[in-house]
């Protein structure tokens, strides 16, 4: 037996002894070898170790001094100071590792990325920077390994990527972990353990720490992370095609105070997903160019979110507020599209992206679960945007400043929210307040824009027109809308408009209001309480380019077609408007008109035009009010009565005194064949028109007649003529009763003309008696150069005839040759053959 106890002594002694020696030398001297040797070997790199410890008494490992060398005298590519490693006796007990502590300290790893190393990479992992291919789901049933590590902590470590050929250097340093346990094994009970991370990113101060309840039934977590002014234009460097081709992020901040909360579906409770807190972006900055040419069209103070709360597995946020401020835009258009200046798109690089990428989007949203949101705060401060378009002549550039906006309380509940807005844009301002809400879409505002340039909009205007426009325009509306319906009220109006071509004026108004009391696109009506113009100043030019203000617009055949086409679609998909306008008035105005394709050109003008229009209608039968006063030909003309619409139907009364022949006898030349040197024209009566015939009823007077043909010879002329108690109507046959017609002093012209049409001896004839023959001349003269008064004159079957005149007198022949000059051509009487003589 005493041998038996020596002898296992004896054996334990030497056990013991080849345990420690293992233990204490042969685990430190295998470790040596492997990392000098084997692994400098496989890196091609130099690895020195400073001491390699092993405890096979209490399972502690020690690395001390480690350090992988560079290639070109570059920074080591790993240094460590310390790696401890307590292993556990209940990785015997339980079957598993189990590592009571493992501690890393002093770690700095430097990665400089080149070609070269690159390829390394690739060699040591066997990829060839493709992707690599899917790996098998694993036959294991028993899913991830049993382990478990306990007290982990990183501290005194430092981590930089280096890739000198895009300008890179991120480095994190003062890394400080701490992490009570990573583990895949059952716990019994609660136990709340608080895991922490700081370190800083290039400088930046980063710090993530929490706690978390990993046993038991909860399997609870929260982390909280904190960033303050993070410098992330690094990052973009890191992924070149994260902006366009030319931008580069010059400066951008990133800043977050976070927490996020798990809780994971175990025991009876839902799984859920919480992240709270603020996250901001502060000077960021895009340029384009380098150097003296170095741009910034885009800039940003501050955009900042701060998230009450965002639980994706209940489809559900809270924000208290999104802000952005200080935003600054430079932006541009041409012929390949819009971007921001500096960074133009080129040509055939805004395709649209493919129907079937959309159409999968599009699925993906609507087979997606509805989020349930609410905003408490939308805010857009301090914004100034700056347009440039290219693509008129010249450009237009047009900007917005001191741009402010809000939203308050928006929800998807459809509850609607608080917005407003103001800015400064085309010279002058406009802002706005009222409701917004999302479901269903819609809103009621308040809309005011005060002195708003048109000058800014008049390259888009010479581009159309090739007149420059100029003016102010203001506004106060209201607007409620959704995308069925919109309805607007309120006031607009124009002051010292202008509108002139190569420094000529074309149209010019001193001041146009409308006062709108409704115009709605859901029952196609509008309604205009009133509308003034004041000063208006309209200058028509007729040239061989065409009327000033069409010049440069598509041509006729091409207006056609698309008005025709319009139409149709307007027939077929929309209801007629209905529309009323209250009371509308033109006031002081003045229209004129050059026609410079005929010879000699011709002008027109009406002066101190003053409009009335009341209760204007397209409402059927509606009887409207219009009252006229305008200076013409140097006298006056004015017009009073009602009209209507629909039907178009008129009783105006016309009275025109002194109206002057001679301003428009160049146009008359020109368009009838026929003008005026002299004359003045008067008329008093009223006009009428019911069932699309025209009426007259009243008194005319013409005096100091001078007519001229179209190549400016005399043609006709007479001291006066009247006609009183007309009563003209067109149709068919048209009714022409005039009561008394007196031409008085008949020209030289009409004297030669009648003696041609009678012959001297036929007059004389028609005359005979017992006086002499000389004497009967003499009356013949006297009767030529004197009056003609005919009574009762009617057109009937083509012909004028007159009470108590013979087809043979003077008076006949005078109504014969009007029938056959006059009646067939603008009467509506045998127009063919009128036409030959």
């Amino acid at each position: 037996m005493r041998k038996l106890f020596a002898f296992s002594a004896v054996t334990v002694a030497v056990g013991a002894a080849l345990y420690a020696g293992i233990g204490y030398w042969a685990v430190p001297h295998y470790s040596r070898q492997i990392l000098e040797e084997t692994v400098a070997q496989k890196l091609g790199r130099t690895v020195t170790l400073d001491a390699v410890d092993f405890n096979p008494w209490t399972w502690v490992y020690e690395i001390r001094g480690l350090t992988i060398a560079s290639r070109r005298g570059e920074a080591p590519l790993l240094e460590l100071g310390l790696l401890r490693v307590d292993a556990s006796a209940e990785t015997i007990t339980k079957m598993a590792p189990v590592l009571s502590e493992l501690t890393i300290d002093g770690l700095k790893v430097t990665a400089t990325v080149n070609d070269e190393n690159i390829a390394e990479l690739e060699k040591l992992t066997g990829s060839t920077g493709d992707a690599a291919p899917a790996a098998e789901a694993s036959s294991d049933p028993g899913g991830i390994p049993a382990f478990a590590v306990y007290n982990i902590s990183v501290k005194n470590s430092s981590f930089a990527l280096v890739d000198t050929t895009r300008g890179i250097e991120e480095r994190l340093t003062d890394v400080e972990l701490a992490l009570p346990f990573v583990s895949t094994m059952e716990a019994g009970g609660e136990s709340l353990v608080t895991p922490k991370l700081s370190l800083n990113w290039n400088g930046t101060p980063v710090v993530a720490e929490g706690s978390t309840k990993p046993f038991g039934s909860t399997l609870e977590a929260q982390m909280r992370l904190k960033i303050d002014g993070l410098d992330v234009t690094p990052l973009a460097r890191l992924v070149p095609d994260a902006l366009p081709e030319g931008l580069t992020l010059a400066s951008a901040k990133l800043s977050t105070d976070t927490s996020v909360f798990f809780r994971n579906a175990t025991g009876g409770e839902p799984a859920a997903i919480n992240v709270s807190g603020t996250t901001s972006l502060a000077d960021v900055a895009l340029t384009t160019g380098a150097g003296k040419t170095m741009k910034t069209p885009a800039s940003l103070k501050l955009a900042r979110v701060t998230l009450k709360s965002v639980d994706p597995t209940k489809a559900s946020a809270d924000v208290d507020e999104v802000l952005i401020r200080g935003v600054r835009v430079a932006a541009e258009r041409n012929a390949d599209g819009v971007g921001l200046s500096g960074a133009m798109p080129k040509a055939g690089t805004g395709a649209a992206a493919p129907a079937a990428e959309a159409s999968s989007s599009a699925s993906d949203a609507g087979s997606s679960a509805a989020w349930s949101w609410r905003l408490g705060r939308v805010a857009v401060e301090d914004v100034g945007v700056t347009f440039t378009d290219r693509t008129t002549a010249p450009a237009a550039s047009l900007s917005v400043a001191n741009l402010k906006a809000e939203v308050q309380n928006l929800a998807s509940s459809g509850d609607p929210g608080k917005a407003s807005f103001s800015m400064n844009v085309l010279g002058g301002s406009m802002n706005g307040s009222g409701t917004v809400s999302v479901s269903p879409v819609g809103g009621s505002f308040t809309l005011n824009a005060s002195k708003l340039a048109l000058a800014q909009i008049s390259p888009y205007v010479k581009s159309v027109m090739g007149a420059d426009l100029a003016g102010q325009f203001t506004m106060n509306m209201k607007a409620e809308g959704t995308p069925e319906r919109v309805k607007l009220s309120g006031d607009a109006s124009l002051a010292n408009l202008a509108l002139t071509k190569a420094g000529a004026s074309m149209a010019a108004v001193k001041s146009a209001s409308v006062k709108i009391a409704s115009i709605d696109t859901g029952t196609s009506s509008a309604q205009i309480d009133r509308v003034n113009v004041t000063s208006a100043d309209i200058r028509a030019v007729m040239t061989k380019a065409g009327l000033n203000f069409t010049e440069g617009l598509a041509s006729g055949e091409e207006e056609k077609t698309d008005e025709k086409a319009l139409a149709q679609k307007s027939a077929s998909t929309a209801p007629a408007w209905q529309w009323s306008v209250g009371t509308a008035e033109l006031k002081n105005s003045r229209f004129s008109f050059r026609d410079e394709t005929i010879s000699p050109k011709g002008d027109a003008q009406l002066e101190n035009v003053n409009v009335t229009v009341k209760n204007l209608s397209s409402k059927a039968g509606t009887q409207s009010v219009l009252d006229l006063s305008a200076g013409v030909g140097g006298g006056t003309l004015n017009v009073a009565g009602n009209f209507g619409i629909s039907p178009v139907a008129a009783s105006l009364d016309v009275e025109a005194q002194k109206v002057g022949l001679a301003p428009y006898g160049n146009l008359m030349r020109g368009y009838a064949g026929v003008g005026a040197k002299a004359g003045t024209v008067e008329l008093r009566g009223r006009l009428g028109f019911a069932d699309d015939v025209p009426s007259w009823k009243g008194d005319a007077s013409l005096t100091s007649l001078d007519l001229v043909n179209a190549k400016g010879s005399g043609l006709m002329s007479w001291k006066s003529a009247s006609l009183t108690g007309m009563d003209v109507a067109g149709g068919e046959p048209p009714r022409i009763i005039i009561a008394r017609a007196e031409v008085d002093q008949l020209g030289e012209k009409q004297t030669e003309t009648v003696r041609g049409a009678l012959g001297l001896a036929g007059i004389v004839a028609q005359l005979a008696g017992k006086e002499s023959v000389g004497k009967k001349i003499a009356k013949v003269e006297d009767k030529l150069s004197g009056s003609i008064v005919l009574e009762n004159i009617r057109y009937v079957d083509g012909a004028f005839s007159a009470e108590g005149v013979s087809a043979a007198s003077v008076g006949g022949i005078l109504l014969q040759k009007l029938s056959e000059s006059v009646g067939g051509k603008w009467l509506g009487q045998g127009a063919a053959t009128d036409a030959k003589k």
